[in-house]
This record gives structure tokens, sequence and C-alpha cells, in this order.
């Protein structure tokens, strides 16, 4: 074999499995420039004043954090020229947990990489130990991330149109709450700065708290949380699109055994029925966390879409 063509082989090689590495690394951390802050100026609202238990805990192979009573937000800017567009990421973690490296700082990465600038939400966890109305506090963390970035657009060097919440599995769900309870102002607003997200991405998504559509996955939370019918009405999110819900793009599996595609249908036939943009992917195989299917592919769909929506050049 000519030795060019071997070298370039070779190389070829080295990047694949480099990229595979990347897509399904539990291990990523983030880089030194990245900056965390706290999410509140103040005193955090709706807070006990309990002290802080928060602590990585392995799952198996992965790394997640765990008792969070004290949000913040890391920001991360891209090196180089940058896009005007912003993404505020919220993982996953059922609302017991967030998996900060997988979901956060490697999504965070991968932002930078194409010029945008990302912000990480470690948004609090619904405890009565920690909160009073626990099944507000998530979404109190969401409204202050994106009130926080807009008002300081300028400052980031980002377009305050062009600002979007990224979610996976229950990140999704506060994503999408954010996203359909904009006019519902949980913090305080004295500038009555717009909470709505410009755009909404939501990866396997949680959508609904209705056992019929989510599964028995979600009983613990409503035990837990002591929510009454309103409450699952008001954190059912398929059931609150308006015209104004935000464009969305929704990528999920359809072997997904924890979350079921019923939760991206739902929202999507309600995204239709009011006639909002929106663009879903199911992937024929992938499982929650789309451990099969590598974080490349589905990042490369989302990518196109927020291109084709004009968010990013």
């Amino acid at each position: 074999m000519n030795k060019v063509l071997r070298f370039i082989l070779s190389a070829l090689a080295v990047c694949l499995m480099c990229a595979n590495s990347y897509g399904q690394s539990e291990t990523v951390i983030p880089r030194a420039d990245f900056e965390e802050i706290n999410l509140y100026d103040g005193p955090i609202p709706n807070h006990t004043g309990a002290p802080t238990e928060e602590h990585y805990k392995l799952i198996g192979e992965y790394k997640v954090l765990h008792k969070i009573s004290e949000p913040t937000l890391t920001i991360c800017r891209p090196f180089g020229k940058a896009s005007d567009a912003a993404v505020i990421i919220c993982p996953g973690g059922g609302y017991e947990s967030l998996w900060m490296p997988t979901e956060g700082y490697r999504t965070a990465h991968a932002l930078n990489n194409l010029g945008i600038t990302a912000f990480i939400l470690k948004y609090r966890l619904p405890d009565f130990k920690f909160q009073p109305d626990p099944k507000i506090a998530p979404l109190q963390d969401a409204q202050q991330a994106i009130k926080y970035v807009r008002e300081n657009a300028e400052k980031f060097g980002i377009s305050p149109d062009k600002i979007g919440v990224m979610g996976f599995s229950a990140g999704s769900h506060l994503a999408s709450t954010a996203g359909t309870h904009f006019n519902d102002c949980k913090i305080e607003n004295v500038n009555e700065t717009s909470l709505r997200p410009d755009f909404m991405i939501l990866i396997y998504p949680l959508i609904s708290f209705r056992r019929a559509i989510s599964g028995p996955m979600i009983d613990p939370y409503i035990v837990r949380s002591k929510l009454t019918e309103a409450d699952v009405h008001y954190l059912s999110n398929e059931e609150n699109v308006t015209p104004q819900t935000p464009p969305t793009y929704m990528a999920h599996a359809d072997d997904d055994a924890l979350v079921t595609l019923e939760n991206p249908l739902s929202f999507y036939q309600q995204l239709r029925k009011n006639k909002c943009q929106a663009e879903m992917h199911i992937y024929y195989k992938g499982q929650h966390g789309f451990s099969d299917i590598g974080f490349e592919y589905w990042f490369a769909d989302c990518i196109s879409w927020l291109k084709r929506q004009g968010f990013i050049k």
C-alpha cells in the first residue's frame, strides 16, 4: 500500500476513534476558562436556608451530581470568532441528579467549537428540605438563567433574540417548562425582561407528568413533591402549548425504555396544532441517552436545524 495512503487511513482511524470516545466518554471536564458563577446575586428565592449537601456520586461508570440546592451558571465562551447565538444547557437526571460531564460539559465543548456561547445551568433539584415549594424551584432557576443571559447579551457578544434552551431527559422537561410558562414569572424581574427562550432543543425529552404518557418513572417525583392535579396539569407541557411557544427541535430513540416516545410525540402534535415551528427526529435505536448512536450523529442534525432556522450561520 502506498505510504501516503496508509498514513491517511491511519490518521482517519485515529480521528474516528477519538470522535467515538468523545461521544461516549463520561469523563469530560470543563475547560480551564469555563467560569462558574452563582445564579442569583443575593439570597436564593424559595430556599429554606438548609446547608448544602451537594456531592458527586457514581452511577455505574458515570459521575453525577446529587442534592443540588445552590444553583450556578457556568459560562462557556468559544475561542476565536463567535456567532451571536447562545444556548442555556439543562442537563438531565430525573430531577434527582444532574449528569454534568456528559450532558453539560461535553455539549458546551461541542457548541463552543461551532462558535456558540454556552451556559450550563446547575439547577436545584426539588426537595422539601431545601425549598418550601420544591415544584417551582427548577423553573425559577431556568427563568433566572434566561433573564441573566438576556440582560448581559452585549457583554457576552450575543444577540438578545438568539438565546435558546437545550435540555436532556428531565432537563428537557425543565427547558420545555421554561418555553411554555415564560409568561408566568416565578422570580424577581423588575426590568420585565422577556423570559421567553427564542428556541428549544429537547433531547430524549421528558415532557409530560401524565402517567399515560410518561409511564411509571414519574410516580416517585409526584409523590415526593406532593403534586396536586393542578400541579400535574401545569407540569405536563403538552397541555400548555400556545401559538407563542418557541421553535422547537426534538430528538428521541424509538427503543428508549425509560422515557417513552409518547412524550415528544404528544408535544409535537400540540406544536403543530398551534402552528409552532417544530422538527422531530426519531432514531430507530439509541436507547435513553443515545448510547447506541453516539453524540456526533444527533448533534449534527441539531446543528443543521439551527442553521436552517437562521440562529447560526
